[in-house]
């Protein structure tokens, strides 16, 4: 079979097993190819509105985790991994206030 797509080359694809039992009809766990999930905002948004939603987000993660078995194994750390746009300065500010960026 040929390749697609290298994983290597592409930080935002990655491989994810899908845990047997996820769906109803599918017992086996299941390797697929995954993207990361990305919150797109105009630069004409204010800093302190992405601040809050990306703050909200990431204080609410158990939240978000129970939600689907999907976002079971989600990470504060992951998330900052593959970018595929520029960050918002939103987001740098609450990153930095967490301590998760620099």
């Amino acid at each position: 079979m040929k390749k697609l797509i290298d994983i290597d080359d592409t930080p935002h694809y990655f491989s994810y097993d899908i845990p047997g039992g996820t769906y109803q009809g599918n017992e086996q766990t299941i390797t697929t190819l995954a993207s990361k999930a990305t919150i797109i905002a105009s630069s004409q948004t204010s800093t302190e509105t992405i601040y809050k939603t990306v703050k909200a987000v990431f204080e609410n993660l158990d939240t978000f985790r129970s939600m689907h078995p999907g976002l079971a194994d989600i990470d504060k750390s992951d998330m900052l991994d593959g970018h595929t746009a520029p960050m918002h300065p939103g987001a740098v500010k609450y990153f930095k206030e967490a301590g998760l960026l620099l």
